[in-house]
């Protein structure tokens, strides 16, 4: 196998392995591919390709992160940031707490 067969099939994994963590955090988020679309001052039809495959021309990773909800760092390797961790603890600590307030009211 030489070396440029090798290079071309890294890429492509790669490629197909970014368009599924694109879907896969688009549908955790609750969006349609246009709403990303719109979201990341993109056309539909670009972003649906990306999801599907074809190489990202360009640098949009910013945009996409801000549009799907997530860090950059979660938008390449699927992992919340300390920091994105950090506050859904806080959030679900602040529902438990006014669960707790509206609990202890209805006694």
């Amino acid at each position: 196998m030489n070396f440029t067969y090798v290079f071309i099939l890294i890429t492509f994994q790669i490629v197909e392995s970014f368009g599924e963590r694109l879907k896969k955090l688009r549908l955790r988020a609750g969006l349609s591919q246009k709403e990303v679309a719109e979201r990341a001052s993109l056309s539909a039809s670009t972003y649906r390709d990306w999801e599907y495959g074809k190489k990202i021309k360009g640098e949009p990773y910013v945009e996409l992160a801000s549009a799907l909800g997530v860090s950059i760092s979660e938008l390449f390797t699927d992992e919340k940031s300390v920091t994105s961790k950090v506050h859904q603890e806080l959030r679900e600590i602040e529902l438990l707490v006014e669960s707790i307030r509206k609990t202890v009211a209805a006694l």
